[in-house]
């Protein structure tokens, strides 16, 4: 099971909706959000948890998502074994992570990003993998077009993270991702 950390503000709703949905789709969801645990999808390949501050862990791999809206009161203890997605824009969750030694995904807009939006459809959209990655799984993925699937647009940051959850947990990206 792939252990996914949403770590944010719980004001923003829209990126951990999204993260469930594409994990429901793609193969089974624990989520655990205010001391609510819900199941989604079967037999689960994901455990996402929802947090506003980060807990102690002994996990030793996995991934942790930064919402946008994070405490500027923050500080963050993540395991060496977990890869950071984070907004290229969001300076307080890149200031944290700096000194970490962690891998970090970063997605917007900009060629500098490891995750950028190509293009837009009403009901799908192309994905850009700029660089290659390391999977959690220890594989690399090469730079590449991603096609997704969604049935409404969740917004670009929603989307890269969906993106690259499923890109880092070895989910396969050839016929295209569903969300």
């Amino acid at each position: 099971m792939h252990t996914v950390i949403l770590f944010g503000s719980k004001n923003e709703r829209q990126t951990g909706e999204r993260l469930c949905g594409a994990f429901e789709k793609n193969g089974g969801v624990y989520f655990i959000k205010d001391n609510l645990l819900m199941l989604g999808g079967g037999a689960p390949s994901f455990l996402l948890c929802e947090y506003e501050s980060l807990p102690e862990t002994s996990v030793k791999q996995g991934i942790v998502i930064f919402k946008n809206e994070i405490s500027k009161y923050s500080r963050i203890d993540i395991p060496s074994g977990f890869t950071a997605v984070v907004d290229s824009e969001n300076a307080p969750a890149l200031s944290l992570l700096k000194q970490r030694k962690i891998q970090t995904v970063t997605c917007g807009m900009s060629s500098h990003d490891t995750l950028s939006i190509s293009s837009v459809k009403e009901d799908r959209a192309a994905v850009s993998l700029q660089r290659a990655i390391v999977r959690l799984d220890g594989s690399e993925m090469e730079a590449c077009e991603i096609p997704m699937k969604f049935e409404a647009f969740p917004g670009d940051y929603a989307l890269l993270c969906c993106c690259a959850a499923l890109i880092l947990t070895g989910t396969d990206t050839r016929p295209g991702l569903s969300i």
